[in-house]
């Protein structure tokens, strides 16, 4: 009687299911969902501080799909090209655009803001037009530093007339 399974055939076999096994799960620790249908699209960026592959892309909040990789374009220099997957069901509107915000922790989301006044749709493979949204520290550097400089003089010269005060043995 032969036998069809021998070592070799079985380590072949369990290396081979080990294989995918370890495909699938690095692919799930990433957040992507081989079984779900995606599109892709892409956009174009000049800055994308914080933003990794894997953040999540949201609409108001949602979480509607991910960011698969973010290369530099090499074609226009300054320039860097971010690939989004997107739910199959999701169609983006022309006129769509990204914004890249980043919260304190420095960590960086999309979120798309869709164009609610055109009926046509961009068709996947397309370019979405992506801006950096305003962050709480650079509305801190145009609100409250020039109030702050106003007071600086003010402040100086209380500590002063605090310091003689104390310094006084009296």
């Amino acid at each position: 009687m032969k036998k069809y399974f021998t070592k070799e055939v079985v380590i072949a076999i369990t290396t081979i299911i080990a294989c995918a096994i370890l495909v699938v799960g690095i692919d799930f620790l990433k957040g992507i969902n081989i079984m779900k249908p995606t599109n892709y699209y892409y956009a174009v960026f000049n800055n994308v501080a914080g933003l990794g592959v894997s953040s999540p892309v949201k609409i108001d909040g949602f979480d509607v799909g991910l960011v698969r990789a973010v290369e530099y374009n090499y074609q226009k220099p300054g320039t860097i090209v971010v690939e989004i997957s997107l739910d199959k069901k999701l169609k983006l509107t022309s006129g769509s655009k990204v914004l890249l915000a980043s919260d304190i922790m420095g960590t960086a989301t999309l979120d798309l803001k869709m164009n609610p006044h055109v009926s046509t749709y961009l068709n996947p493979g397309d370019t979405i037009e992506g801006e950096l949204a305003p962050d709480m520290m650079g509305s801190i550097k145009e609100n409250i530093l020039p109030q702050l400089e106003h007071l600086l003089p003010k402040i100086d010269s209380i500590l002063t007339g605090i310091q003689t005060i104390v310094s006084n043995p009296a």
